[in-house]
């Protein structure tokens, strides 16, 4: 009963938040309440006077999310303006936006594998002026390769890796992606030291850290991720067990409406 009160209260203050943070709200009804449409629809924020362009809206609650909720950095310590960032799982670029506003003498690194999703990353930063953003067309896995990626038709944001263990679904289409690890991410990509490890992989963030060595983390000062609770094999006791294994501290955030949903944050302590 006590999470059915919290989910309805944040909804009712996400309503809220959404008519107070966003300008043309002629947009905003068409996608939460119109039909299914094609191409791009533009929100108007007013924060920064951003524009964010989103396909469907799951990709508009997620703009909600990291630019008016403002979940990632909320729940990591304050990112300072000269910061490498690095965001795994970048979807249309809703964090790398976010990241990009507080690091004018830093750089953000995007990964997104969906075609489809880098794009509209691309459109975005584009749009809004972001001059320290670098994106990559790549996912980031256990090693470098290949792997099958699902894409659900009607909403790309959800993609998913068939090498977690899911099941074919009819409503996705299949297509192969080009990976990289984290090591190679941090070697060859970055070159240096990362302040901020964003991740929001779809449930693939156990498998992307926990197969790295100690000497690749040595270069991430801190992490901020949603993690997808999958008892038994994915949890976030398992997660928090090996950054701590590692010398992180860690902090985890329940989701207000999921509870197979949290965020955990890890970082070294100086």
């Amino acid at each position: 009963m006590k999470r059915f009160f919290v989910r309805i209260t944040y909804y009712v203050w996400s309503a809220i938040e959404l008519l107070i943070g966003i300008k043309n709200w002629r947009n905003l009804f068409c996608i939460f309440f119109g039909k299914p449409f094609e191409g791009l629809r533009w929100l108007h924020l007013r924060r920064n006077n951003l524009n964010m362009g989103v396909t469907s809206k799951m990709e508009a609650w997620s703009v909600k999310e990291s630019l008016l909720d403002r979940f990632y950095t909320r729940y990591s310590d304050p990112i300072e303006e000269d910061w490498t960032i690095v965001d795994i799982g970048a979807s249309i670029g809703e964090f790398t936006v976010e990241a990009a506003l507080q690091v004018p003498l830093g750089r953000v690194y995007a990964f997104e594998p969906n075609p489809g999703s880098i794009n509209i990353l691309r459109h975005n930063v584009r749009v809004n002026n972001l001059m320290n953003v670098e994106s990559h067309n790549v996912g980031v896995w256990k090693e470098r390769g290949e792997i099958m990626l699902e894409i659900r038709e009607d909403d790309a944001i959800h993609a998913r890796s068939l090498e977690i263990g899911m099941e074919s679904d009819e409503t996705y289409r299949r297509t192969s992606i080009p990976v990289i690890s984290l090591k190679d991410l941090i070697d060859d990509v970055v070159q240096g030291d990362v302040d901020l490890l964003k991740l929001d992989c779809e449930g693939t963030g156990h498998d992307i850290l926990m197969s790295q060595n100690e000497e690749t983390f040595e270069h991430i000062h801190r992490i901020i991720m949603e993690v997808h609770e999958k008892k038994p094999e994915r949890c976030a006791s398992q997660l928090i067990h090996f950054f701590e294994g590692l010398g992180y501290q860690t902090r985890q955030y329940p989701n207000k409406v999921h509870a197979h949903l949290s965020y955990l944050y890890a970082w070294r302590a100086e």
